[in-house]
């Protein structure tokens, strides 16, 4: 486990996970949210996306938290571990809407991204699981031979970390 991607619906513990994987092991987590944006929530044109996700690979170690579709498959042809958190979309919604109230700018993300309510994200947070969850598993398809751990449930993801940490 040198090069770990951790994919899923807003909300699902992306960054929560990816943070105990890398207390544990000393992987360099790079949490893309924080990769993607500059403040204001300006959004990178595709191309410098593209470039900076490319760098961002070429490193020996590292952990990937976060989902970015269009750039998805470039990741995963890097990774050696795949965790896709394909939780219940109740789940992911009730986790946003708490950050949203706690309204506090997250370590994970660009400085000057504060949360904020937002319907269009809140859109894609509730259809995530019909529009791009099949897609990611097309992907995953692909990829076969690269181990992946899909976890459904936060019950699921605590007994991952607890076997994780013996096991490491």
């Amino acid at each position: 486990m040198n090069k770990v991607i951790i994919i899923g619906n807003c909300g699902a513990g992306k960054t929560t996970l990816a943070k105990q994987i890398a207390l544990k092991t000393g992987l360099p987590l790079i949490h893309l949210d924080k990769e993607y944006y500059q403040a204001g929530w300006i959004r990178p044109e595709k191309d410098k996306w593209q470039e900076k996700v490319i760098n961002l690979i070429t490193k020996p170690k590292w952990i990937l938290d976060g989902n970015y579709i269009n750039s998805l498959d470039i990741r995963l042809k890097e990774a050696d571990t795949i965790i896709f958190l394909d939780i219940n979309k109740w789940i992911c919604i009730f986790s946003v809407l708490k950050r949203i109230i706690q309204g506090d700018t997250r370590d994970d993300m660009a400085s000057g991204c504060k949360e904020r309510l937002d319907t269009e994200f809140l859109k894609y947070v509730w259809n995530y699981n019909e529009k791009i969850r099949p897609c990611v598993y097309d992907l995953l398809n692909e990829y076969k031979e690269t181990e992946l751990v899909v976890l459904r449930s936060r019950k699921e993801m605590r007994k991952y970390i607890r076997h994780f940490i013996k096991s490491y």
